[in-house]
């Protein structure tokens, strides 16, 4: 007895529009977050290569089979973090060059991509390439060193348990450096009918006995589509060619054998396909296709010599059933699924123009078609040789069957799975379930939609390991791999598991866990039918709520203020009750007047007393009420806010008068700016004043009433008008007032990658203590972050800019880089890693690709740390201040450094440079004594990493233009430091400044370069007849240049607050 084939499960269709989105996951992951999940692993191989396809599952040898441009990789699934084996397999130089002579290399198709890998036998693959459209198949050895050669027996497995026909050979995993995994020499043969010769061409493949059944375009134009069969003992055969008819501009989805009966004579091959429809006028352009071969059809002896003579296709139709679904079909078949289950079926997905859907068939209706046959009447008597002609003609003109396969399940086309099919969500990957109901009708659930790729790119292929519980997703990039199941990100609650109903999950008396089948029903809580968290989760549910921890939140009178509440589904709704003092009473909060309810919370406008009390935010769902967020809202009065803020010194806040409506000021001493009348909308928490006919939002642009030590009338001599403020505030506020009057606040404003960072850094060494020892321990993570990202960057350019490496040995060495950068904890530097870098950065082609930073980003620290890395690498290493000042770690947020110096309080600000971080320099604006603008010489031949499109040179250009031209920073000090002039130095005798300036044609040395980039800002200042810029070369890293520097713009502060006071 034969085992019988695979099956799948029920028809599921979809009618949902195909530009609506996916109805709402439970859980979304990004990318990030996934990969912090522990579930999931990226290979992005160090390859140069694209297009990567999962080819191959051999689960009882525990391996993968991967096909690239130009590559194979077999994968160990038994330990996938280890490194892969690879086979490189390009074209030869001629043939790559015929093929883009003839025009065909427009987005680099001419090499050789792999699309078919099949099992020779035991201890051989059969593997097929485009061969810059010259297709050309080879075997590849992939068993052990103490198996011999057995290329020339293929297996013979009738099709039906090749898995059993390799289990004799299956043994436990062994080390990667024990298999065998080469091209066979000589063995290369020619890939026609076999592999298409255009990589863009969908084909499909079976190796059954010895034969190689294929679906592919096989001739250089891809206009010839055929169904062939080569390789083994029997006839070559092939559909009739230019008959459309036959097949009609087909693409090919997938080719499986579906047993008829224990009998092998009864083999057949079904081939899934879509194509363009002749025969009906009304029909869509493109139908979805079933056709089917016999194995044992060795053509026509008169007619289709050659060709199948068993060759029949019936349309797949897959549609909404009734009335209301008569247009929606689902004609452009685009993958195909073989669900081993007790009943035999194949799912299918589909789509239409604007419709996508997922079908499922049993084998017994899909055999249903070719079975019908009917006698008809022909009109008169017809001979033997009558029969071999016409007879055939009629076959010929009539190979679509009818009735078309249509799904008998009419009541379940529920599900929309838009998302579910490849490539049409770029990197998302959507679980779904789908549930009967009580009432024969079916309910779709979307369990969690996760970001596969970092990148968006469209899904090439997927595969399902039942074996691994894992799925493998390829693209373009690379090859990701993830559990089915991630259950502690449903939460911490039984509520929450079980309403999560996934089948891979349950409670288990204790967190959300993998389901077990061994497990005891009674130690496990799961409902994934109906998802009831009250029936499942008894004992459990009372302690839902006790894990809510109450918070205090508080708000001032007048202002607004958001209490933050987020539903951790979808499928929950919210609800806010507020408990006033002293009530026991809880009432339902509503959106209405002052109060707006948000999917992500509660924004409540103008803060009144009356709001204060505690706020429950609960979430509501199958009946289950679950507290998110508990908080005691305080609202203070505006005047209990002044005097603490008169108590250290600081500017009194308007005041909120509820009888009038509008704030009033704490003083009425408090002059306006300009003759301008002030207002405060309380609508939106912002002040605006006007006056000259100009209107200023201040939450949008910073006042220019400055605060400490400015340029100005009379502002350097503040502490006496606030006496006049704050009479009798006594010694203390005296002495806070002289202190403000001695405060210096510092902004640096520059792009990214200027030194900002460096500079804050210094002031801590120069006017501070220094970094402690164990301060710069914790720079050594960083250090080994920034020399393992600078080494990676530069393995990375090799490929970009086709660099070869000195020795074949370091490009090994690089793809082991890249494989233990994805797998060793961030910030370290094991012994295996330090080696390998070591010997990439000796690499002759290495040094070529690092004089050539500037064409892609690299950090300026990048060759003082893999020069000293044998340092760095020494036990008891401990960073020097020239190592903590060259690491790099982005900014953002706002960093504040404060220290004294010549009897001054700085302030020093430092923002992030880049795009995104540039929105928060508004609130560093206010009060502002000088600026420090800060542009690095040696970025004129540098781009943005933000934008490739955009020179780092002319950036700093433009934001340098902005700040010092602004009208609030009319009569505030600029200070322009251009910065890495060191870097510079050395990169002026190799870059010429005219690839960022092109007008200039003076000297390419450091002097007169440096001074033409100095002249370039300068001349942006638009009123240097009243205000002058003071500019200054400085090296970030050199503690004396910036002690020099920094005093000479201590003694500029003090000579412009001088002069502004009229004692200069």
């Amino acid at each position: 007895m034969r085992a019988p084939g695979p099956a799948a499960g029920p028809l599921i269709c979809s009618s949902a529009p195909s530009n609506e989105p996916m109805s709402a996951p439970r859980i979304f992951l990004s990318f990030k977050e996934l990969k912090l999940t522990g579930t999931a692993h990226h290979f992005s191989f160090l390859l140069n290569s694209t297009d990567y396809r999962i080819l191959r599952m051999d689960e009882d040898h525990d391996r993968m089979y991967v096909g690239s441009k130009d590559y194979i990789l077999s994968l160990d699934l038994h330990d996938i973090n280890k490194e892969p084996l690879i086979i490189h397999w390009p074209v030869a130089q001629q043939r790559r060059m015929e093929c883009v002579l003839s025009g065909k290399d427009t987005n680099g198709e001419c090499g050789n991509f792999i699309r078919l890998i099949e099992p020779w036998n035991r201890t051989h693959l059969y593997v097929c390439g485009t061969g810059a459209y010259n297709p050309i198949c080879t075997y590849v050895d992939r068993g052990r060193r103490s198996q011999g050669s057995q290329f020339l027996q293929p297996l013979q497995s009738g099709g039906r348990t090749s898995r059993a026909a390799d289990l004799s050979t299956t043994a436990e995993p062994m080390e990667a450096k024990e298999y065998i995994f080469r091209l066979e020499p000589g063995k290369v043969d020619s890939g026609k009918g076999k592999c298409p010769y255009d990589p863009k061409l969908n084909s499909v493949s079976a190796l059954i006995n010895g034969e190689l059944y294929a679906g592919v375009y096989i001739d250089f134009m891809g206009t010839d589509s055929a169904i062939f069969r080569t390789l083994g003992r029997k006839t070559a055969m092939r559909t009739d060619q230019y008959n459309s008819r036959w097949l009609n501009d087909p693409t090919f989805v997938h080719a499986h054998l579906i047993p008829d009966s224990g009998e092998k004579n009864d083999d057949k091959l079904y081939f899934f396909f879509r194509e363009k429809a002749t025969e009906m006028g009304q029909s869509p352009m493109t139908q979805s296709r079933i056709g089917r071969i016999c194995l044992n059809d060795d053509g026509g002896h008169c007619c289709l010599v050659n060709k199948w003579s068993t060759f029949l296709k019936a349309r797949l139709i897959c549609s909404v059933p009734g009335s209301d679904g008569i247009e929606t079909h689902f004609d452009e078949l685009r993958d195909v699924y073989i669900q081993p289950t007790q009943t035999r079926g194949t799912q299918l997905s589909t789509a239409s123009s604007q419709f996508l859907g997922l079908c499922s068939k049993d084998p017994q209706s899909v055999s249903t078609p070719w079975l019908t046959y009917a006698w008809f009447s022909t009109g008169r008597s017809r001979t033997r040789r009558d029969l071999t002609t016409s007879g055939w003609l009629t076959v010929g003109r009539s190979l679509t069957l009818d009735p078309a396969l249509v799904p008998e399940a009419r009541h379940s086309c529920r599900w929309e799975l838009r998302g579910a099919l490849l490539g049409n969500r770029p990197r998302n990957s959507p679980k779904v379930i789908v549930l009967p109901r009580d009432d024969l009708l079916t309910e779709e659930l979307v369990l969690e939609e996760v970001e596969v790729f970092k990148v968006p790119t469209p899904i090439t292929t997927m595969k399902i390991s039942s074996k691994r519980q894992q799925l493998y997703v390829s693209s373009v990039l690379g090859v990701t791999h993830l559990a089915l199941h991630r259950c502690d990100v449903y939460g911490e609650a039984c509520a929450d598991c079980c309403l999560a109903r996934d089948p891979y999950c349950a409670w288990d008396g204790k967190s959300c866990s993998r389901y077990s089948a061994s497990q005891k029903r009674r130690s496990r809580r799961q409902d994934v039918k109906y998802g009831n968290p009250i029936r499942q989760c008894r004992g459990y549910n009372s302690n839902a709520n006790k894990n809510t921890l109450e918070s205090v939140q508080y708000g001032v009178e007048g202002s607004t203020t958001f209490l933050e509440c987020q539903a951790r589904s979808p499928h929950m709704s919210l609800k806010w009750h507020l408990q006033k003092e002293n009530s026991d009473r809880k009432k339902e909060i509503r959106s209405e007047g002052r109060i707006l309810k948000t999917e992500h919370g509660l924004l409540i406008r103008s803060l009144q007393a009356s709001d204060s009390g505690i706020y429950q935010c609960t979430s509501t769902e199958k009946n289950f009420k679950h507290t998110l967020v508990k908080l005691q809202l305080v609202v203070l009065s505006g005047r209990t806010v002044n005097n603490v803020l008169v108590e250290t010194g600081s500017p009194a806040l308007p005041l909120y008068s509820p009888a009038r409506g509008h704030p009033v000021r704490a003083s009425t001493k408090t002059s306006s700016p300009s003759s301008a009348s002030q207002k405060w909308d309380l609508s939106t928490s912002t002040v605006k004043i006007t006056g000259n006919s100009e209107t200023v939002d201040s939450a949008t642009v910073p006042s220019s009433k400055p605060k400490g030590l400015k340029r100005g009338t009379q502002d350097g001599c503040r502490s006496e008008r606030r006496r006049e403020t704050l009479p009798g505030a006594g010694e203390k506020l005296k002495e806070d007032a002289d202190k403000d009057a001695r405060t210096v606040k510092l902004l640096l404003l520059g792009a990214g990658e200027s030194g900002k960072s460096t500079i804050v850094k210094q002031m801590k060494i120069i006017h501070k203590d220094g970094y402690s020892l164990e301060e710069c321990l914790e720079f050594i993570t960083i250090i080994y972050s920034n020399t393992l990202q600078s080494i990676m960057a530069i393995v990375k350019a090799m490929n970009t800019l086709n660099i070869n490496y000195g020795h074949q040995d370091q490009a090994d060495d690089a793809r082991k880089l890249m494989h233990l950068a994805d797998t060793i904890e961030e910030g370290t530097m094991p012994k295996e890693l330090s080696d390998i870098i070591l010997r990439l950065w000796k690499d002759s082609g290495i040094q070529v690709c690092f004089d050539r930073a500037s064409e892609y980003q690299l950090n300026d620290s990048a060759g003082y740390y893999l020069n000293d890395l044998e340092r760095l690498i020494q036990p008891g290493y401990v960073p020097t201040e020239q190592d903590v000042l060259r690491s790099r770690v982005k900014t953002t947020g706002i960093i504040e450094t404060q220290f004294s110096f010549k009897d001054l309080n700085f302030r020093m600000f430092d923002v992030g440079g880049q795009r995104s971080e540039r929105k928060k320099w508004i609130h560093c604006f206010e009060g502002v004594t000088c600026i420090i603008f800060i542009a690095a010489l040696s970025a004129y031949d540098m781009v943005l990493v933000e934008d490739d499109e955009v020179n780092r040179m002319h950036e700093s250009l433009h934001l340098f233009n902005s700040i010092c031209n602004h009208r609030y920073f009319a009569t505030t000090s600029i200070v322009l430091f251009l910065n890495k002039k060191d870097v510079f130095v050395e990169k002026i005798k190799k870059a010429h400044l005219s690839m960022c300036f092109p007008e200039y044609d003076g000297p390419n040395t450091y002097e007169d370069a440096g001074n033409y980039i100095k002249i370039q800002f300068l001349d942006l200042n638009m009123r240097r007849d009243v205000k002058e810029i003071y500019s200054h070369m400085t090296c970030a890293t050199d503690t004396e240049n910036v002690k020099f520097v920094f005093d000479a713009v201590t003694d500029i502060i003090i000579k412009e607050n001088l002069k502004d006071c009229g004692l200069f």
